[in-house]
C-alpha cells in the first residue's frame, strides 16, 4: 500500500506545471498546437511598498517551440494555485512584454531596442496575428532566437501577493512555406526612449498624447492591430499617412473580475465624504466616476452610498482591427499613433499619495512581410493534430513525466525494500 501511494504521489510531482496543452482554433490541416507556460510565481508587496507595483525581468524565458510560426497569443495573470488573479482580487496584471533578443526592434532599430513583439495590460488582449485563421501569417520563432520578458504586476491588498504570468501560444511547427513571417511594429507614445510612462497631463479636463511618426521601411500587409491604454483612457488610433486604420476603443467594467480592486473616494469627493478618513486598503487605486456607472448599467450598494464609497470599475476591453480595411504597409508610409484620456469620464489610477499615476499609449500593428515565408530548418516540433497529445509542447510534458516517473520507481522500489 505504502508503495502505490507513493506511485501516485510520485506521478502528481512528474508532471510539468509549466506547460499545459489547449485545443487549437486555427489551421488544424497544418497540425496547429495551443500551449499555456506558466512564468513566475513573482511576490509584490503590499500597496504600501512602491504604490503595490513591483517589476520583474527574466531571459531566456521558457518557449512553446522552434522552428514554429506563432499565429495567436495571449498574456494572463493567476494564483500559483491556478485560480485568475485580477483586479477584484486586488492583483493586476498592470503589463508585460515579450522581445526577442536575437533580433532588434523595427521601429526603433539599433542594439539596445529588441525586438519587442508581444504586449498586453491587464485587459489582456490576444494578439490574433492570424486574423481568426484568414491570413496565413505569424510570428516566426527560430532554432537560435531566444526570448526575454518584462513584467510589472500591481498589488493592491494591504498583504503581500504572489501572482504567476500565463502566456498561450497557438503555433504551427515546421510552418508550410505559404506562410509569412510578421514583423511588430511598436507604435509608442513616449517613442523611442525606453519608458513608456508619461505623466498625467490633467485631472480634470480630456488630453491626448500622439507618439513619434515612423516612416516605413518594409513593404506588407497589416494582418492585426491592437492597442493598449491605461485606466482614463478612451480611445487609441492608429494613423497611416493622416488616415485612420485603426481605433482600439477601451471598454469599462465589462465583467466582475474588473470590479473592485480597492475601494476609494471619487478624486472630486463629489459624494461629499471628504472629511472621512480611509483605511489604507483603500487608499491606492483610481475611483470610479458616476459616468461610468450609469453606462456599465450598475446601481451602487447601499452601503457604498451610505458611505461615500464606490466600487472601481476599470478597462476590461479594448477593441483590435483583424485585417484592417486599407491594412498595406509601403516604404515612405507615415505611420503614428494617439492615445486619448479624459477624466471626466473614466477616472484615472492613483498612486498611493493620491497623485495621478504615469499612464502609456501603446500600438502593436503586425505586417506579414511580402515575399517572405517561412522556411523549415528540420529541426524543432514534431506535427500533429490539433486535439492531440503529442507535438512540441507534448513532447517537453512527456520527456519530462518519463523522467519523473523513473525516478518514482526507483523511490518505490526503495520504498518496497524497506517495508
Amino acid at each position: 500500500m505504502a508503495a502505490i501511494l507513493a506511485f501516485m504521489l510520485c506521478l502528481v510531482s512528474a508532471e510539468d506545471f509549466n506547460m499545459t496543452l489547449e485545443p487549437a482554433q486555427f489551421f488544424p490541416r497544418h497540425n496547429s498546437q495551443r500551449v499555456k507556460i506558466r512564468h513566475g510565481p513573482f511576490t509584490v508587496a503590499s500597496m504600501d511598498v512602491n504604490n503595490g507595483m513591483a517589476d520583474f525581468q527574466q531571459e531566456n524565458v521558457q518557449m512553446p517551440c522552434t522552428d514554429c510560426i506563432i499565429t495567436w497569443m495571449q498574456a494572463g495573470l493567476e494564483y500559483p494555485n491556478g485560480t485568475v488573479a485580477n483586479a477584484d482580487t486586488n492583483l493586476w496584471l498592470h503589463h508585460t512584454v515579450f522581445w526577442n533578443m536575437n533580433r532588434t526592434s523595427a521601429v526603433c532599430p539599433g542594439l539596445d531596442n529588441l525586438d519587442t513583439f508581444f504586449a498586453s495590460g491587464n485587459e489582456r488582449t490576444p494578439a490574433n496575428i492570424c486574423a481568426n485563421g484568414t491570413e496565413q501569417a505569424g510570428y516566426y520563432f527560430a532554432s537560435t532566437d531566444t526570448l526575454g520578458m518584462s513584467v510589472e504586476l500591481m498589488n493592491m491588498s494591504p498583504f503581500p501577493q504572489s501572482g504567476v504570468v500565463t502566456m498561450t501560444y497557438e503555433y504551427i511547427p515546421k510552418p508550410p512555406p505559404s506562410f509569412s513571417h510578421v514583423k511588430a511594429l511598436w507604435l509608442d507614445i513616449a517613442g523611442c526612449d525606453g519608458n513608456s510612462d508619461q505623466p498625467v497631463k490633467s485631472t480634470t479636463q480630456a488630453f491626448q498624447y500622439t507618439s513619434p511618426a515612423w516612416v516605413s521601411d518594409i513593404s506588407g500587409k497589416v494582418t492585426f492591430i491592437a492597442g493598449h491604454l491605461h485606466d482614463g483612457g478612451t480611445h487609441l488610433e492608429v494613423q497611416r499617412n493622416e488616415t485612420e486604420e485603426c481605433d482600439c476603443v477601451a471598454t469599462y467594467g465589462a465583467n466582475s473580475a474588473y470590479l473592485g480592486g480597492g475601494m476609494s473616494m471619487s478624486t472630486s469627493m463629489a459624494m461629499g465624504a471628504s472629511s472621512m478618513s480611509m483605511s489604507a486598503s483603500m487608499a491606492t487605486s483610481s475611483s470610479m466616476d458616476m459616468a461610468s456607472m450609469s453606462m456599465s448599467g450598475m446601481a451602487m450598494p447601499t452601503s457604498s452610498a451610505s458611505s461615500g464609497l464606490m466600487d472601481n470599475v476599470h478597462i476590461s476591453n479594448i477593441s483590435t482591427c483583424p485585417n484592417p480595411e486599407n491594412g498595406v504597409v509601403s516604404p515612405g508610409d507615415v505611420w503614428k499613433s494617439t492615445a486619448y484620456y479624459d477624466p471626466s469620464q473614466h477616472d484615472l489610477m492613483l498612486d498611493a499619495n493620491g497623485s495621478a499615476a504615469s499612464l502609456m499609449g501603446i500600438a502593436l500593428v503586425y505586417v506579414a512581410e511580402l515575399n517572405v515565408t517561412t522556411t523549415s530548418s528540420g529541426s524543432g516540433a514534431a506535427s500533429t493534430n490539433a486535439t492531440s497529445t503529442s507535438g512540441a509542447g507534448a513532447g517537453v510534458v512527456l520527456e519530462k513525466g518519463i523522467v519523473g516517473v523513473m525516478i518514482c520507481l526507483g523511490w518505490i522500489v526503495a520504498v518496497g525494500t524497506s517495508l
